[in-house]
């Protein structure tokens, strides 16, 4: 309580981990809202952090804040304290004892000076106030403004026959709809570049509006920081850089840039791409389709005439069949909450 209370309101906002009123939600609600338009991910991971956070690095971190050295001790027999394994005590040399009630919020302490590293990565890194705008796209635009429909009078569209304004109409959708397949902006513009970041416990997802290089270059200064800070390593085979429009994996969840120029109408009336550039969420299927076989929900077949594709089969549950529909419905919430709250554990 005392630590949460000294270090909370310091930690940063974009972490989410063993924190009060955050979770894995927040930390993907944060990515939604900030990643559009990224062109590279690097999804990051320490190696055994928990068993690797160096004890006199967390020491000098504490005595920042912390000038009570009776608490200081006693964080010190917290982390000395060793287990029991086979019946043999083994004594602690690094790391945060697991299961204590502590291991959370001193991971936090710790990894909150990478936090603020990078904080002042991403203002270093910014460039630019916005993309320059894509030539080929205002030509494209300026052609379907100048086009004939839009030049018209009433009295003019109103002296056309029916299938004159037919094909007109046909032209400028065709033009329109040109332009909407161009990108508004230049996504190669090289003065232009953002670095976002988010992390929950030891994993952590950054994107970057850049080259390849740059997330390259931010790649191996985290792992120099770590290293000579923190005294932590980077896991190789998990610390990936990934093209924004390939999914990413995060806390369970896969995350990808879209590239989908599908138009809808607005509350105005404006046709325009809502999807375009905008950062997508989705469960993996092998998660939710496993877990609903495990429960007994799904059945899977194979449609021979379809090349044996996959053909999903819902498993009835006779138990159900007197209940009424409101009884139904709150037995299937249930199991659902279940399902979520399990998911939710396991992240942690």
């Amino acid at each position: 309580m005392l630590l949460e209370s000294i270090y909370e309101p310091t930690f940063s906002r974009f972490s989410h981990g063993f924190r009060p009123n955050r979770s894995c939600h927040t930390a993907m609600l944060q990515i939604k809202a900030n990643f559009t338009g990224v062109t590279w991910f690097i999804e990051g991971d320490i190696k055994g952090f928990f068993d690797n956070i160096d004890h006199h690095t967390l020491i000098n971190i504490l005595r920042k804040r912390i000038h009570d050295e009776y608490f200081i001790a006693l964080i010190w027999k917290f982390l000395k304290a060793g287990y029991m394994e086979d019946w043999k005590y083994v004594q602690t040399f690094s790391g945060t004892p697991q299961g204590s009630i502590i291991s959370p919020i001193l991971a936090n302490i710790y990894l909150n000076e990478f936090d603020k590293y990078m904080e002042n990565y991403m203002e270093k890194f910014r460039n630019g106030k916005r993309r320059k705008i894509n030539p080929e796209y205002v030509r494209q635009r300026n052609k379907a403004a100048r086009h004939r429909v839009k030049k018209m009078s009433e009295q003019e569209w109103a002296a056309l026959s029916k299938p004159e304004k037919t094909a007109l109409l046909k032209d400028y959708r065709k033009t329109r709809n040109a332009m909407l397949e161009i990108p508004q902006s230049d996504v190669m513009d090289e003065n232009y570049r953002r670095l976002f970041y988010v992390r929950y416990a030891d994993d952590w997802l950054c994107g970057v509006i850049g080259s390849k290089s740059d997330a390259e270059t931010i790649k191996a200064d985290m792992k120099a920081y770590l290293q000579d800070k923190l005294k932590l390593s980077l896991s190789e085979e998990k610390t990936l850089i990934t093209n924004g429009q390939k999914k990413a994996k995060f806390l369970g969840f896969e995350v990808f840039v879209s590239n989908d120029t599908t138009v809808q109408k607005t509350a105005k009336g404006v046709t325009q791409r809502v999807h375009y550039k905008n950062l997508m969420i989705y469960v993996p299927r092998e998660k939710w389709q496993s877990k609903l076989i495990e429960l007994g929900a799904l059945k899977l077949k194979y449609h021979k005439g379809q090349n044996y594709q996959e053909v999903f089969e819902p498993v009835h549950r006779t138990k159900l069949i007197n209940c009424d529909d409101i009884e139904i419905v709150k037995k299937y919430n249930t199991e659902i909450r279940g399902i979520v709250n399990k998911l939710e554990k396991q992240k942690r």
